[in-house]
């Protein structure tokens, strides 16, 4: 008789499904897909019409003001009329002391850096401090170290690297370069040649 062998029993390992993190935005974008495209209605439309409309004329007027301010002399009684069409504190002198420390020191411009109403009156503003400190305190703060030549759109001018000794300088001034160019003329570039070899031997520079 043969011997029986014992049954075993067999068991399968559990298989656990990876949760897809996103299940979430897979499902969000499968639903915005079938989603139809949104039409604008004619009041919305219309309503987007007269804003562009609105922003243009303002964009405009903005540039308008901007040009008449490059018509205005920046002395302090041209100054102080800006300060109380644009300022709902007009009266205060100390506003215009702020106004012309920005152009004074900074060489900022009437219709350039300073082109909208809200430019001068946020330029010129006081603050709580400022309205209760003293004459001479207010005087001391906002006093123009020194004063800055008006900002330049031109582009900077750069002179002969001869200095003085520029065959074309004018005045003890040296004539102006073009480009990259470091000398005025292609004499001066021979100049410096010749006054760098003096140099190197002692001898004097003419």
């Amino acid at each position: 008789m043969e011997p029986q062998i014992a049954e075993q029993e067999i068991t399968m390992p559990i298989v656990f499904e990876a949760e897809d993190p996103l299940a979430k935005y897979r499902e969000q974008v499968a639903a915005e897909k079938e989603l139809k495209p949104c039409v604008m209605s004619d009041k919305a439309a219309e309503r987007l019409k007269q804003i562009n409309y609105e922003d243009k004329v303002a964009k405009q007027s903005e540039e308008k003001f901007a040009y008449a301010l490059t018509q205005i002399s920046p002395t302090p009684e041209n100054l102080a009329k800006l300060i109380t069409r644009c300022s709902d504190d007009p009266k205060n002198s100390r506003r215009l002391v702020k106004l012309l420390f920005w152009i004074q020191s900074r060489g900022w411009r009437l219709g350039h850096e300073i082109r909208l109403p809200s430019d001068i009156a946020l330029l010129s503003e006081l603050t709580a401090e400022e309205i209760e400190m003293s004459d001479s305190v207010f005087a001391a703060k906002w006093r123009v170290k020194k004063m800055v030549a008006p900002i330049s759109d031109e582009p900077e001018v750069r002179l002969c690297a001869l200095g003085r000794r520029c065959l074309r300088a004018v005045k003890g001034k040296a004539a102006p370069v073009t480009g990259k160019a470091e000398y005025c003329s292609v004499n001066c570039r021979g100049r410096a040649k010749i006054l760098a070899r003096k140099a190197s031997t002692g001898q004097m520079a003419a």
